[in-house]
């Protein structure tokens, strides 16, 4: 993932095949964000869940 924040008028969101651009940031896009951010902790957690057992990176699909 990766998110740039520049002008304040603008922001760049790629997530894995996907990317978007908001020109206008608002509240549904505020909503759309903070979704997208849940779901990469998610991720995160998953992935440290995977550390704690021991498992090598690159495992698992998810």
């Amino acid at each position: 993932m990766l998110l740039v924040r520049g002008n304040l008028d603008r922001m760049v969101w790629i997530d894995f095949g996907i990317a978007t651009t908001f020109t206008n940031f608002g509240p549904e896009q505020l909503a759309y964000c903070q979704h997208e951010i849940a779901l990469i902790e998610g991720l995160g957690e998953l992935l440290r869940e995977d550390q704690a057992e021991g498992l090598p990176p690159n495992t698992k699909l998810y």
